[in-house]
């Protein structure tokens, strides 16, 4: 079985419903389907997307082929169906992300495209106008994955080079400058990035020996060096070599060590640090003694994250009702979501 990874987070997978077509399944019937499921399931076409989701019953039309892992989210493909657009586009994504009002995927032949808004060059095309329409972005093939933030992109490459481009206001596109860029720059020399992450003016992400790097916006501690300065270039964080994922969205970073454990920093204000205050952090916080922990994703002020015996934990604002608690009390520790809540 092929095994593919790529980001996601749950800002972007409400925003999907702007450009697929979704349709709701019974969470029921999710779970007499699946071993362990925590949220409600979902297609996109004839793309289905779990979170949780392990072994397939002998159901023909619940038959699993490909797992491909949206860092805290999977989503599987059938045996008998392509992945397609409203369009009719047949071609199979291997990896969609959407900003605050700009897509970007990358096709299985390895090709960038995106389209929207566009004033800070967040598109890549080479102009700073938007975009209504899928646009190609120049001729290279060698595309693995792509994050997208409010206002900038990140992407990788096969050969694990790290290529920015778009907003620049607060150095996190890290070329060493503030000034936005409307093409793919390539962020040093480096080839062993493995994983990025975006949050509102900043960037995080992993090489592959376990280092875990940020630069951009710092005003409330989210690149956690300690300090309160933005960067334009990326920082390496302590000295700790065992980070293995990251999340962001908002002002505040979350990451999971290789033991399991939970740390974040940053803006703290409605206690999506989940350390028990709403102070906010300039350096890494182990979140409690648990060594448990499996997936991470971020919201704007609020983080969602599963343990490996599959139950689910949310914390941070809950003004409208996203941790999912039945209330509209905000959460600065990891608060567990039941299964019957769903």
């Amino acid at each position: 079985m092929t095994t593919n990874k790529i980001n996601f987070n749950w800002g972007q997978f409400i925003m999907y419903k702007k450009l697929l077509s979704i349709k709701l399944l019974n969470s029921r019937y999710c779970l007499e389907r699946f071993k362990r499921c925590l949220f409600t399931s979902l297609t996109i076409g004839s793309l289905v997307l779990l979170n949780g989701c392990e072994d397939s019953s002998s159901d023909s039309n619940a038959k699993l082929n490909n797992k491909v892992y949206l860092s805290s989210l999977k989503y599987v493909k059938s045996n008998d169906k392509q992945y397609t657009t409203e369009n009719n586009d047949s071609t199979i994504y291997d990896t969609i992300a959407i900003g605050s009002s700009h897509t970007v995927i990358i096709k299985r032949d390895g090709t960038l495209w995106a389209w929207g808004h566009n004033y800070y060059g967040q598109l890549g095309d080479g102009t700073n106008t938007n975009r209504y329409a899928t646009t190609k972005i120049g001729i290279n093939s060698d595309w693995k994955h792509i994050v997208a933030g409010h206002y900038h992109t990140v992407a990788l490459k096969t050969d694990g080079t790290l290529w920015i481009w778009g907003d620049n206001q607060y150095g996190q596109l890290g070329d060493g400058t503030n000034n936005s860029r409307n093409i793919p720059t390539k962020i040093g020399n480096d080839s062993d990035w493995v994983r990025v992450a975006i949050g509102y003016g900043h960037t995080t992400a992993l090489k592959s020996n376990g280092t875990l790097w940020t630069w951009g916006n710092n005003y409330n501690g989210q690149l956690g060096d300690g300090t309160n300065i933005s960067r334009n270039r990326p920082t390496k964080i302590g000295n700790d070599s065992d980070w293995v994922s990251v999340a962001s969205r908002g002002y505040h970073t979350v990451a999971l060590k290789k033991d399991g454990t939970l740390w974040s920093w940053g803006y703290n204000s409605y206690g999506q640090l989940g350390d028990g205050t709403i102070i906010s952090r300039n350096i890494p916080i182990k979140i409690g003694d648990d060594s448990d922990w499996e997936n991470i994703i971020s919201g704007d002020d609020h983080t969602i994250a599963t343990k490996k015996d599959g139950t689910l934990w949310v914390w941070g604002n809950n003004s409208f009702g996203e941790l999912g608690d039945g209330t509209i009390i905000n959460r600065n520790t990891p608060t567990l979501i039941k299964i019957e809540d769903f």
